[in-house]
């Protein structure tokens, strides 16, 4: 009915100011009202599914940015936030597992769970594709490798060619620089890196 629909429209909007723009809750989500909106999406989209949905409802709701196949949305903002962060940090898309968006979009996770599909081999050939065309990283530690690689180039043309951060830095995202180095040097003594790499 119009009421329920009225009370759920208005939480979805909220939750949408609160979550970066991003209007689509988790299925056990509950308002701090006690409002079940998780629940009440799903069943939006279950309704729409099977034609049920008057079409006032579903263009109110397609106006927020409302996803009908939540998967599909999911993977798409992921996916686009990998390659805003791929600008922003010198063509590298793997990000850091607790990396953050200003938006509080946890990619550094979201592209944890999309390696873990990948190792599990639930992850389309589509899919593979679009990320391996961007240089993503499968292997974690590879990831990491090459983050820091990337990070360290970055910071020697921001500094005249230095390329040795100080132990405390911490780029303006997050990566704290100054500790991958100091790890990777004491990897490198103890004969745990590559000759490749080292080279590299």
């Amino acid at each position: 009915n119009d009421v329920v629909f009225e009370r759920n429209y208005n939480a979805t909007l909220i939750y949408k100011k609160k979550n970066g723009g991003n209007p689509n809750s988790l299925r056990k989500y509950v308002t701090p009202e006690g409002l079940k909106l998780g629940t009440w999406q799903f069943y939006m989209r279950t309704r729409y599914k099977h034609n049920k949905l008057p079409d006032f409802h579903i263009s109110r709701l397609e106006e927020l940015g409302f996803a009908w196949n939540k998967v599909a949305h999911n993977f798409e903002r992921g996916f686009q936030t990998t390659l805003k962060y791929m600008d922003q940090n010198g063509g590298n898309p793997n990000a850091a597992l607790k990396y953050k968006t200003p938006e509080g979009f946890k990619l550094g996770y979201w592209q944890s769970s999309i390696r873990c599909r990948y190792k599990n081999g639930a992850l389309s050939a589509e899919k593979i594709e679009k990320f391996e065309k961007i240089g993503f990283i499968w292997n974690h530690l590879e990831a990491q490798f090459e983050r820091g690689l990337k990070t360290t180039e970055m910071f020697k043309d921001q500094n005249g060619g230095e390329p040795n951060a100080p132990h405390s830095y911490i780029t303006p995202n997050g990566f704290n620089l100054g500790a991958w180095q100091r790890d990777l040097r004491v990897r490198i003594r103890k004969g745990k890196v590559s000759a490749d790499k080292v080279k590299r």
